[in-house]
């Protein structure tokens, strides 16, 4: 009876583990902007994406007018995205990353979670900005 108490709780706590460090398609935004941005200036815009960027811990670098590139670390893990806006719209798309299982198509659980309060601070950063004008 213990040995098949002790297989149950094995496969439950794999079972678990699996689900919690399982693979799943990689994450692309496209977010319109048009409306929250209330005709913002391609500077205010990228000026949001700063701030809301580096307050979830990323590190922005410019690599010219409407492109900026992004990297997070965070204990084992490492991603790089670029960031493309217009006054319109913004995409965050995959780069690079580090033990997080990319395959071209799919990637670590983990990502998904970072890309997606990425896109919300910023969502949140734009529209602050908007109010204010």
């Amino acid at each position: 009876m213990n040995k098949i108490l002790y297989a149950s709780l094995v496969l439950f706590l794999s079972l678990i583990f699996v689900g919690c460090v399982s693979k799943t398609p990689v994450k692309m935004t496209n977010t319109d902007i048009q409306e929250m941005a209330n005709n913002l200036s391609i500077q205010q815009i990228e000026r949001s994406i700063y701030k809301a960027a580096t307050e979830a811990g990323w590190r922005l670098y410019k690599v010219r007018d409407g492109h900026l590139m992004g990297d997070y670390y965070i204990e084992q893990y490492s991603v790089s995205v670029d960031i493309t806006y217009t006054q319109d719209s913004y995409e965050i798309i995959h780069n690079s990353s580090k033990n997080l299982k990319y395959d071209g198509k799919k990637i670590l659980s983990p990502y998904n979670e970072w890309i997606e309060e990425l896109d919300a601070k910023i969502q949140r950063a734009i529209m602050q900005t908007s109010s204010q004008m």
